[in-house]
């Protein structure tokens, strides 16, 4: 037995110290280990539509591709492992940085919508051992006001978007995370099926949804006309929303407000989780319908009609506590 156990440190030492050889012979560079092709890093530049657009300035000296494109007024992006990172132009024009390699390449359609298709031509071999640490991204940095629509989509990577601004925006992810923060947009469609969703400090003129199967979807400085949000397992923030109304469903998982602000209705349905917080009024401003276990406890009335604004909650696990504070 100690001679076996001997063996097995002599081997696990062995292997440590390949590992640091190999570590060292590429200048302790974890991407000089990857096994996947070098991907290529590649820029564009498009004039968003009705833009009065300067001429670029000079490109960084790393390798690329720039292409140009008027009166762009839609973009979509059909992506398979990129994370997408939206964000805010440095000048009148909409910038545009991927990665190709000699398996994955993007099909480009220019036009009033630019639209970005990964094309991937991997061998069925080429993931049997794959190692890779390559910080690789597709990023979209478009210009301040711009109204153009956006569908993104990708199946494996997280996407944020930060301090531009768009018009309607359906943005899709298979299993990765959604963060928007400072992000104005006519309408929002975000959905995902495995990941959080977190959105902060957004001003919609239109509707939102936020779905997703398995994560927690958290709102806060959230306006918008109606926001429908929706997780399976998972819990549901929402802080400082200003809608007209508002449905908020989990299955598993709690649902937390504080200081929500709803003009016409509110609807709040969890099967095992408590729902707590604030909401901005009065109690008698609200017709209430109130379904819960009947041994959880429980801060409102069972049926109350009267007020101009709904309020349906609940919760068939779990108690409801929710106060009213007076609004501004």
């Amino acid at each position: 037995m100690k001679k076996t156990v001997l063996i097995g440190l002599i081997c696990a030492a062995a292997g440590i110290l390949v590992m640091g050889l190999a570590f060292a012979s590429v200048g302790f560079d974890p991407a000089r280990l990857s096994t996947a092709p070098r991907y290529e890093q590649k820029t564009m530049q498009a004039a968003a539509k009705d833009a009065s657009a300067p001429d670029h300035p000079d490109m960084p000296s790393y390798e690329q591709k720039s292409l140009q494109s008027d009166s762009v007024s839609a973009i979509e992006i059909q992506d398979v492992s990129m994370p997408l990172r939206v964000g805010l132009s440095p000048d009148a024009q909409i910038h545009i940085t991927y990665f190709e390699n000699e398996y994955e390449t993007y099909q480009i359609t220019r036009g009033d919508v630019l639209r970005f298709e990964k094309i991937v031509r991997q061998p069925w071999y080429a993931n049997l051992v794959r190692i890779d640490f390559q910080d690789v991204y597709f990023e979209l940095l478009l210009p301040a006001g711009f109204e153009g629509s956006l569908n993104l989509d990708t199946e494996n990577g997280d996407m944020t978007f930060c301090g531009a601004s768009a018009g309607r925006t359906e943005a899709h992810s298979a299993n990765g995370k959604i963060q928007l923060d400072a992000f104005d947009a006519s309408a929002l469609a975000l959905s995902t099926s495995n990941g959080s969703i977190s959105l902060k400090q957004l001003t919609l003129s239109g509707d939102l949804t936020a779905k997703t199967s398995n994560g927690k979807v958290d709102l806060d400085g959230v306006q918008a006309a109606r926001a429908d949000v929706r997780t399976s397992n998972g819990e549901i923030e929402l802080e400082n929303l200003r809608v007209q109304t508002v449905t908020a469903q989990t299955s598993n998982g709690g649902i937390e407000l504080e200081n929500v602000n709803a003009a016409q209705q509110i609807e709040l349905t969890t099967s095992i989780g408590d729902i707590t917080g604030t909401v901005l009024g009065q109690m008698r401003d609200f017709s209430i319908q109130t379904h819960w276990d009947g041994f959880s406890d429980c801060s409102l009335p069972q049926s109350m009609p009267g007020g101009k604004k709904t309020l349906t909650v609940r919760s068939d696990m779990g108690k409801i506590d929710l106060s009213f504070i007076p609004g501004p």
